[in-house]
């Protein structure tokens, strides 16, 4: 965020329930693609490039088929047209947060990263309401584009890790051979969280695909 806000007008949005978010968190990935199209209506934004990672890419897929004519592009971050639960996600959740936030390390991040990157996102994941994390996973689970991917037609970046154990590879190959004209980068050392894991990588990589855009 800090270094796109250099260069362009970048906003990170507080969906329901995360964040600063005000409201209850959704248990669909529909109720949550809603609050984004009233975030854009709202401050009118303009040639908006819409970013998502795991679920905010369910999210951000969702929108491209709903409200296509929102955006410019989009960048999808280790996702998936399809994102299945393990039935003891919600178990775990459900029974032992701090559990579920100590088996994060074992499936977001590459065996590589930086031990302070870990530290501090599993602060920020403590942070989180329980039954918010639950209606997350709830979301995902229900979520299944497989059929409709391919209609999105606008210009697309697609970033996977190869040690990505929660959205495999292959997930993000599916995207890529899907989705008309879109942009395959995958990034070796890499987990799930890999905007966390090759932040500079990924910053240059956005900058690049953001600037052949077609310009108005």
């Amino acid at each position: 965020m800090e270094y796109l806000s250099l260069k362009y007008n970048t906003v990170a949005i507080n969906l329901p329930g995360h964040g600063l978010g005000q409201r209850k968190g959704e248990t669909t990935i529909a109720g949550y693609v809603n609050a984004v199209q009233d975030f854009i209506v709202g401050l009118d934004l303009k040639n908006v490039v819409l970013a998502g990672l795991s679920m905010g890419g369910a999210i951000t897929q969702e929108f491209a088929l709903t409200y296509p004519e929102r955006l410019s592009a989009i960048i999808l971050f280790s996702t998936g047209a399809k994102l299945k639960v393990m039935p003891e996600i919600f178990e775990i959740i459900r029974n032992n947060f701090e559990a579920y936030i100590s088996f994060l390390p074992q499936f977001a991040f590459a065996k590589s990263t930086p031990q302070e990157v870990i530290e501090r996102t599993l602060e920020e994941a403590r942070k989180c309401d329980p039954e918010v994390v639950y209606g997350d996973f709830q979301a995902c689970n229900k979520f299944d584009l497989l059929a409709r991917i391919k209609e999105i037609k606008i210009p697309c970046l697609i970033f996977s890790g190869t040690e990505d154990k929660l959205t495999a590879p292959k997930y993000q190959d599916y995207l890529y051979e899907q989705i008309p004209g879109s942009k395959l980068i995958r990034f070796e050392n890499a987990g799930h969280l890999l905007n966390l894991e090759k932040p500079k990588d990924v910053n240059k990589a956005i900058e690049e695909f953001v600037e052949s855009l077609p310009k108005d």
